[in-house]
């Protein structure tokens, strides 16, 4: 993600709108959701541990727990955009920030089950 506008003084990367510019955020309910389709429509449901979490965690050499989540298929609709806090110039002064989400308005169909 590139976040620099250079519109605004150097080493800007939020706009005058609060905005964060030119970039785009890939929330990580949407990466599940995106891989869960397309394993379960090449029926390969049996990949979906070792891409969620097991390549990651043997890659960076992390243990996993014994937890597991279970997914379940409910449509919901990515976000246009989504909020967050960051650093201003002041150390630890915060204000709000807003990114476009990828795939925005686009409709997913797996979701954490609570």
């Amino acid at each position: 993600m590139h976040l620099e506008d250079f519109s605004q003084p150097s080493g800007v990367k939020i706009n005058n709108k609060g905005v964060a510019v030119g970039g785009l955020n890939f929330l990580p309910r949407v990466a599940k959701s995106v891989l869960i389709d397309f394993y379960i429509s090449h029926g390969r449901k049996d990949l979906l541990a070792p891409m969620l979490s097991g390549n990651a965690a043997k890659l960076y050499g992390i243990m996993l727990s014994d937890k597991q989540y279970k997914y379940m298929r409910e449509d919901w609709v990515v976000p246009d955009y989504s909020m967050g806090k960051k650093e201003g110039v002041i150390p630890g002064q915060w204000h709000p920030v807003r990114s476009s989400c990828f795939l925005r308005g686009h409709t997913m169909h797996w979701r954490k089950a609570t």
